[in-house]
């Protein structure tokens, strides 16, 4: 699969910060050689990853 359309799809289902990081982490034939179900646990945890770390820097600026 196309790598743009990847991107898109991943765009779609997890927004737009998981989608910049993805394709900032992968070159454009690590992308096309992943498996779909890899390319959605990769989103997941990114997107749960930058979740937690939002989280994390928030509660530093509350307790400043």
């Amino acid at each position: 699969m196309n790598a743009k359309k990847i991107i898109s799809a991943i765009r779609n289902k997890w927004g737009e910060e998981t989608a910049s990081i993805f394709e900032g982490c992968f070159d454009v034939k690590e992308i096309e050689s992943m498996t779909p179900d890899y390319i959605d646990c990769l989103a997941t945890d990114i997107y749960y990853s930058s979740a937690e770390a939002e989280e994390i820097e928030e509660e530093m600026k509350n307790e400043d």
